[in-house]
């Protein structure tokens, strides 16, 4: 009888526990655009750091280039100033061989037929070398600077001065022509001049040339 009312007083058994509710988190297509961003920002650096790198590269090679080609003009600029310089002096060197062939002084007699033929040589020279140093001198003309441009102009113009006295007293010497005359002293004068604005210029090119080459 106890044990009857034992087991009737006894609580009931507890019901069983329901199945806990799952976690609420992120949803699985934000887990997925997470992923997403931190492959492009990172993604995005490497390639900002390889341009950069890349950038880096290419400017150092232009500048490089610069050097290289500044290196170069420099070169050609002192090149060309001795061209033209050398090539100048053998023209003006013509000055003296026309005058061991034609002197001035009266002409009495005809020439020659060795200094004839000596003078016939020497006006083919004088045309061979007017028309290098010509050349030399337009190409300074062009690399400049402006003063040794405007030099340059001063030789080439005094040059030409010079081949015009050059063949005209070679052409009286032919002509037994006095150097007396008023016609004599003013293709003297002419090539006085002529000689003298050569020189000048000469000059004025070299010390030019000497300055330049110091700055560069």
């Amino acid at each position: 009888m106890n044990s009857i009312w034992t087991l009737l007083a006894a609580p009931a058994p507890a019901a069983p526990a329901a199945p806990a509710a799952p976690a609420v988190g992120a949803p699985w297509w934000g887990v997925g655009l997470g992923t997403v961003v931190g492959a492009l920002v990172t993604g995005g650096f490497l390639i900002w750091s390889k341009y950069r790198e890349q950038k880096a590269a290419l400017d150092l090679a232009n500048v490089q280039a610069r050097l290289d080609v500044s290196k170069w003009h420099r070169t050609e600029r002192r090149t060309s100033y001795a061209n033209c310089l050398v090539s100048y002096e053998k023209f003006r060197d013509m000055v003296a061989a026309f005058t061991r062939v034609i002197p001035w002084q009266p002409i009495s007699q005809a020439l020659t037929a060795e200094k004839e033929a000596e003078l016939t040589r020497l006006l083919v020279q004088l045309e061979e070398r007017f028309e290098d140093s010509y050349e030399k001198c337009q190409v300074v003309r062009l690399e400049g600077p402006p003063a040794l441009a405007h030099t340059a102009k001063s030789m080439a113009l005094a040059a030409g001065s010079f081949r015009t006295a050059a063949k005209e007293q070679a052409q009286a010497a032919k002509d037994l022509l006095s150097t007396q005359d008023e016609g004599g002293r003013e293709r003297q004068r002419a090539w006085d001049h002529a000689v003298a604005e050569m020189d000048a210029s000469l000059e004025e090119f070299i010390g030019l040339v000497q300055q330049t080459i110091a700055v560069d």
